[in-house]
Parts: C-alpha cells; sequence; structure tokens
C-alpha cells in the first residue's frame, strides 16, 4: 500500500527503541509505507531493558521473530525481597503461564529483541535512516513534516561530506524519541510531574562460571537496606544486572570504575572476578512524569516521550510497546480510509489511565523499597514480616474507549482484559493461535464457526478490518481449529462465555455468553470504529 505523490510517506517514526521498532514493524506488516529518523548511527546493544512481561512477548511475536527476540531468555518464577540480614520480607510466586502464552516474567537480554524488531521492519520494508537527528517537526491541515540532518560520520562517510538537511512529509507522525524528546519539545508539551526521583549504579555482568545457588536464573530479589538498597535480576540465561542505590543528585563518576565495581559486587554479594565479567556499568535516574498531550494534530508521542516510571514493576519498555500497537492498528483504520481521523483521539484517552496506574503503582512500591527513614523502613519491615504483604499488583484493564457495553454504559464481563492464547492446529498449521490465525482482530467462538451466524454485510465489515473468525474446539472430528492445549476450552468454561471479540493490541472488545449476541457485538464495535460504509462493494479508498 503506497503513499500518494502528496506524502513522501504515510507514517515517519522518530527513535528507534523498543517502541519506535514495535510502531515501525506492525504499521509496515499492516502494508504502510513508513520511514524512521534514529539519531544513533547503531542499534544501543546493551541491555538498558532485562525483563518482559506475557503481554510484552506476544506483541513482540506481531512485530518480530519472537524466538529470535527471546533467545537465551528465561522464565522468572519467584521474586524475593530481604531485609539487611537476608530474612525473607515478601515472595512472590508465578509458577503458571500466563494466560498471553508466555511466562509471566521473562529475563531478556535487549540487543535480541531489537534486533529480531529492526530485521523484521526491514523486511517488511521501512525506510531505517540511523544517524539522524530530527530537528524541527511542523504539520498543516494535511501533512506533517519532519526535518533532520545526518551527524554521524557513519552516515555521512569518511569524507564527512557536509550534512544535507532533509524534509519528509508524512500523513502522521510518531514521536518515540525518549525521555528527552524533541518532537515533545518542538510541540512545547508539558509534562506532569509525580514528584518521585532515584537513580541506581546498574552492573550488568556476564557469568564467568556458575554462581551460588542464591543467584538462580528465574528468580529476582532484592535486599531492601535503609539508603542501600540492591536488586539483582536475571538477563536471560549468561548475564545478571546489579543494582545499588545511590543519590540521584550526587557525582557518581568514582563509582564508574570496573575495579570499584567489582569490590562493590565482592564486598556486598561475595562475587568475584573469577565469576563474573563486568561488560555495562552506568548510573540510571529515574522519575515519574506523564504527558499531557499524547496527540497534537497529525503528530503522537509514545513510550518514554509520553511517560516516564520507575522501575519497580518492569514495565516501562512494555508500556511503550503497548502505545506502538495501538497506535499501529488504529492508524491502519484511519489510512485506508476505513474509519475518520477523529478515531485516533482514542488513542490518550485508552492509554492515559492504563499508563497511569503503572506509574503510580511504580512510584508506590519505589517509596516503600526505598525508604531512607530508618524508622520508618523497620516498621514495614515488621508489618512485612507477619506476612500482611499486599499481593502483586493486578495486570490493569482498559476501561475507556473502543469496548462493549451493558445497558449501564459499563464494559460487558471481561471487556477491557488481555484475551488468551493457546496452542491450536488449524488449516495444516501447529503452532500458538497469533502465528497460525495471524495478528489482528479475533473474533474466537467455542465450537462453532462465527462466521455462520453473521450475515453477508457483517462478514464484509470483518474482511475489511482484518478480522480473523475462528472457532476453535478441543474435538479433533470437528472442523475448527484445534484446541491442542485446552486453553480455549478452559477459558470460555471458567467465564461462562462462548465467544469473544478481541482488538489487535490484545484487548477484548467484548464477550459474549450467548451466540445470539453475535451479530450485535459485531454491529457495536462496527458503530464505535465509525466503520464507513461501502461504496459499489469496495470499502472506501484511503484518504491520502
Amino acid at each position: 500500500m503506497g503513499a500518494s505523490s502528496e506524502y513522501d510517506y504515510d507514517v515517519i517514526v522518530v527513535g528507534y527503541g523498543p517502541t519506535g521498532q514495535a510502531c515501525a514493524s506492525l504499521l509496515a506488516k499492516l502494508g504502510h509505507r513508513v520511514c524512521v529518523y534514529e539519531r544513533w548511527p547503531t542499534l544501543y546493544g546493551l541491555p538498558r531493558l532485562i525483563g518482559f512481561d506475557a503481554e510484552s512477548a506476544r506483541m513482540l511475536q506481531a512485530a518480530g521473530d519472537v524466538n529470535v527476540a527471546l533467545r537465551e531468555s528465561y522464565p522468572i518464577r519467584r521474586y524475593v525481597t530481604y531485609d539487611r540480614d537476608m530474612q525473607p520480607l515478601v515472595t512472590y510466586d508465578w509458577p503458571e503461564d500466563h494466560q498471553c502464552g508466555y511466562p509471566i516474567k521473562t529475563a531478556t537480554y535487549q540487543p535480541y529483541i531489537e534486533d529480531a524488531m529492526d530485521e523484521a521492519a526491514r523486511d517488511r520494508g521501512v525506510r531505517v535512516n540511523t544517524g539522524w537527528r530530527v530537528t524541527d517537526v511542523t504539520q498543516d491541515e494535511s501533512c506533517a513534516y519532519v526535518t533532520a540532518a545526518p551527524w554521524s560520520k557513519e552516515e555521512v562517510g569518511e569524507n564527512l561530506k557536509p550534512a544535507l538537511t532533509k524534509t519528509l512529509r508524512a500523513k502522521y507522525v510518531v514521536g518515540a524519541d525518549g525521555a528527552k524528546s524533541v518532537v515533545r519539545a518542538v510541540l512545547g508539551i508539558e509534562r506532569e510531574n509525580l514528584h518521585y526521583r532515584d537513580a541506581w549504579l546498574s552492573v550488568d555482568i556476564e557469568r564467568r562460571e556458575c554462581l551460588p545457588t542464591k543467584f538462580l536464573y528465574g528468580t529476582s530479589w532484592q535486599i531492601a537496606e535503609v539508603g542501600n538498597v540492591i536488586v539483582i535480576v536475571p538477563a536471560g540465561t549468561k548475564r545478571m544486572r546489579f543494582e545499588f542505590q545511590v543519590d540521584p543528585d550526587g557525582d557518581h563518576s568514582a563509582l564508574l570504575v570496573e575495579d570499584v565495581a567489582h569490590r562493590m559486587l565482592e564486598e556486598r554479594l561475595g562475587l568475584t572476578r573469577r565469576e563474573v565479567e563486568i561488560v555495562r556499568l552506568t548510573i540510571y535516574p529515574f522519575e515519574a512524569q506523564l504527558a499531557g498531550e499524547w496527540r497534537r494534530g497529525r503528530i503522537f508521542l509514545a513510550g518514554d516521550a509520553a511517560h516516564l516510571m520507575p522501575p519497580f514493576l518492569g514495565e516501562g519498555a512494555a508500556s511503550g510497546m503497548r502505545d506502538a500497537t495501538t497506535l499501529a492498528w488504529k492508524l491502519d483504520l484511519v489510512l485506508r480510509g476505513l474509519t475518520d481521523d477523529s478515531f485516533l483521539d482514542t488513542y490518550q484517552i485508552e492509554r492515559y489511565p492504563h499508563v497511569r496506574h503503572h506509574v503510580v503503582v511504580s512510584v508506590a512500591i519505589g517509596e516503600i523499597v526505598t525508604e531512607r527513614d530508618p524508622e520508618i523502613a523497620e516498621a514495614r519491615n515488621e508489618e512485612l514480616r507477619t506476612g500482611d504483604a499486599p499481593p502483586p499488583p493486578a495486570d490493569p484493564i482498559l476501561t475507556t474507549g473502543v469496548l462493549l457495553r451493558g445497558a449501564d454504559g459499563e464494559p460487558v464481563a471481561l471487556a477491557g482484559e488481555l484475551a488468551p492464547q493457546g496452542w491450536v492446529h488449524f488449516e495444516g498449521r501447529t503452532g500458538r493461535f497469533d502465528d497460525v490465525v495471524g495478528w489482528g482482530f479475533h473474533l474466537v467462538a467455542r465450537d462453532e464457526d462465527p462466521l455462520e451466524l453473521l450475515d453477508a454485510d457483517q462478514r464484509a465489515f470483518l474482511a475489511d478490518i482484518n478480522c480473523r473468525s475462528v472457532g476453535v474446539s478441543i474435538d479433533e472430528r470437528a472442523q475448527l481449529a484445534l484446541d491442542i492445549t485446552w486453553m480455549y476450552e478452559r477459558y470460555f468454561e471458567e467465564h461462562g462465555v462462548v465467544a469473544f471479540l478481541m482488538r489487535p493490541d490484545f484487548y477484548l472488545f467484548g464477550t459474549i455468553r450467548s451466540l445470539e449476541e453475535l451479530p450485535a457485538m459485531v454491529d457495536d464495535l462496527r458503530a464505535q470504529l465509525g466503520f464507513h460504509a461501502h461504496r459499489d462493494g469496495e470499502a472506501v479508498a484511503a484518504a491520502r
């Protein structure tokens, strides 16, 4: 699907970390022309991101080769908080996989994740410009303009030719350019400060040999010593990260020396040079901020450009990828002329309260864990020792936007929650549902082909929005997708529903308890999308 001569690209993405990569790859997967500008000459190549949740893995499954992205990864099945004497205060166990089809938490290695999405994006035709610094972003009623200039030796070549500024035109621009976003600054968008700041000294290591059992692959842990917190997190099967609490306003250059870091590892954790090799040392300051606007006309903010959060939930990168996935399917409908530009207002309507939950909870956990007052910290420890620790925070659900609602205006049961993904055998293929059936909208019914219950107009609507309609069954004799792991059978039985309609960002639009309700659910989705009627049997042409 090409852009008209009025535009150089359908979408220009500024920034090429996990958020920008996911956005670019998914838009290209949907058939759109995408250009990326990234100021660094190469992918980051170092493990800033070291943990993923199940939803993030499912997004990776759509945006790249998940097997490449998660190679050398390992499920984290336990998280333990200790006091300074190494007595456990809180233990969280996650023995089961998430219904998205992956472990609830996974220790990962970021370069593999970036490699997988970058390869997919390029294979799908994305024009990736690395070593280019965006200097301006403007727009008018019909177009957005991105001005950029090469600034790296890798981009201009050994002869160091004069940098040539370029201005490209796009239907839309996505600013995924991080905490110091140029796009946000150019737009003059203010951020709300939630008044939390702290910092870690991050020490990334590779294992030289087998480490003591307390450093097991599947366990993350932290030592909640007053003013001296230590966090230990696996980064896949070969690496680990150790984070030491430091003053966010201090000068810590003296700590960024390998000899000093090795001494800290040995004195505080008993790890010697013989056991570990340091591969990265950095000071990681963190805070909590939320942009007030995520959309200004044809320009959007996503990822750290829109929101910053402390690392205590491990949801920073995941939240950015949620932004990207949501934007991708909504931009697709607008770019294909299937709905109006105003539909894109639902992006912030849906994502803002969802990510705000993660930011607020991350701050609350951080304030508890990093308490610097000894008396308050000891009172905290005593309370936790009694077994009164709160349960792990539940996944936030969507409560606003494109959701099936009942007569009372509230979302129906399960709407806004994440949809299940099991393994199926369908049309000669066996694998995870999203791989076998395809990424996009999913209409899934128990023991029935849902299309047989819809009229021709409803079927045409589902086809236009690229909705995959599948019946699933545990009966091998049924001419339906075989529910190999009984994921869907258990889901339908547990919740008392017979079908669900999933959005491309894996959140449920709605569920029904009787198949007689299926046509009405499809019609409701059509109405909420503001779907344009057919003309002479064809979808409305893309408005470019």
